[in-house]
């Protein structure tokens, strides 16, 4: 089997909402069509779902890998994946999310009409747990800014050259957390050729207890790590906008200090303050407009992504 793109699905105690996403792929309308799951050290029912999943979908176009990952973490889950992938491009679904029946025809198709694109990303259609609904595309030109301040590349939005992923360090296993935002401004830092599709490719469906989860300060430990591996790709980037790109990091960490001071945890949320304050001290405006985005989004107004991202 000749195939050109891979799909890969990490999957953790998801028995009751895999098939969803691997339905999605089976219905692709492109084929010949790689599947590789990767089994994240469940201890519920899933290993039994994937294993009669696999039995009822093999085809001689449609070839199916299950495997397992015993590191814990969606990233490690997709590094093991990545690894495996001996086709042109590869694209990461997430286990409880689902893809549009021609959403890998179009990246392929893409691919060939673009032949030193590098990643093709789309729009997704997000289903709140609440009942709401919104989509997440493309904002403005500024593509790396773009995903720093909206995670434009999500890990369900994009499709990349198997190659270009690798050559940019692939996923990070050691990352728990934000670990689609690190690896998409890493890719992007490399200035990539890439081709936006206005069109939506995939539906994410939130769930309870996401990775997040209800309360940032339940993660506190997950967020330093992401933190600094992004900061120190930013110090030693050419990129022209690196110095842009270090001052949002410093809104990023503010940002995490006002959500814990809005759950109650100053015990987190005073010393990342000060720290973000203490390393902000040779620019009193930058000092001034994280202050304002702190009192900002810790009393819960709206907007103060937008805000600065105008003004930094």
């Amino acid at each position: 089997m000749n195939a050109e793109l891979t799909v890969i699905i990490p999957v953790y105690n998801r028995a009751e909402l895999v098939r969803r996403a691997l339905d999605s792929v089976a219905a692709q309308s492109l084929r010949p069509l790689r599947l590789i799951i990767v089994d994240n050290a469940s201890t519920d029912e899933t290993p039994d779902v994937l294993s009669a999943w696999q039995q009822a979908h093999e085809a001689p176009d449609f070839h199916i890998t299950v495997t397992r990952e015993p590191r814990s973490g969606a990233a490690a889950a997709r590094k093991c994946g990545e690894r495996l992938v001996e086709t042109e491009y590869v694209y990461f679904l997430d286990s409880d999310d689902a893809l549009r029946p021609d959403a890998c025809k179009i990246f392929v198709d893409t691919f060939r009409r673009h032949p030193k694109a590098q990643l093709v990303g789309g729009n997704v259609y997000f289903h709140g747990a609440d009942g709401s609904h919104r989509i997440f595309r493309r904002r403005n030109r500024n593509l790396i800014i773009n995903h720093f301040n909206h995670s434009l590349l999500r890990t369900i939005a994009w499709c990349a050259r198997t190659d270009f992923l690798r050559a940019c360090g692939g996923w990070d296993p050691a990352l728990r957390i934000w670990d689609d935002w690190e690896l998409g401004l890493r890719m992007l830092l490399q200035s990539p050729r890439v081709i936006w599709k206005n069109i939506i490719i995939a539906d994410v469906f939130q769930q309870p207890g996401s990775v997040t989860g209800d309360l940032y300060s339940h993660r506190a430990d997950a967020y330093p790590p992401v933190l600094a591996a992004m900061r120190r790709c930013l110090q030693q980037t050419p990129h022209p906008d690196r110095l842009r790109l270090l001052r949002l990091m410093h809104s990023r960490e503010m940002m995490l200090a006002s959500l814990y001071q809005r759950e109650g945890r100053r015990d987190l949320a005073a010393p990342l303050r000060e720290r973000v304050l203490k390393n902000t001290a040779a620019d009193p405006w930058l000092r001034t407009l994280l202050r304002f985005s702190y009192r900002y989004r810790a009393a819960g107004l709206p907007g103060a992504d937008i805000l600065l991202a105008l003004l930094l």
